[in-house]
């Protein structure tokens, strides 16, 4: 699960805040975690659906996601290090 954090200073209430953003309280970035997932699977030639992408990455760190829908799959982990710095490239960059 990703945290953000934003920083506020309430300069007339002389407070100051720190929030964090639970993925979709603030910030819905699913759709941007799912079309990186998607383009990271299609790359080895592997389709992820809607279904598959709620059913096995929803709510799971990135690592999380993709042991439950590979090894389902009967997919090697050989390449998760290289998934996950890929599948990172196309959700940041």
């Amino acid at each position: 699960m990703y945290f953000y954090t934003c920083h506020v200073y309430l300069q007339h209430m002389h407070s100051r805040a720190i929030c964090f953003d639970l993925d979709g309280v603030i910030v819905n970035s699913e759709p941007t975690h799912m079309e990186s997932f998607k383009r990271t699977l299609a790359s080895q030639n592997i389709r992820l659906t809607s279904k598959d992408y709620a059913s096995y990455f929803t709510g799971k760190t990135d690592e999380q996601g993709f042991v439950d829908f590979l090894t389902t799959k009967n997919i090697s982990l050989h390449e998760l290090p290289e998934l996950l710095l890929e599948k990172r490239k196309h959700t940041y960059n």
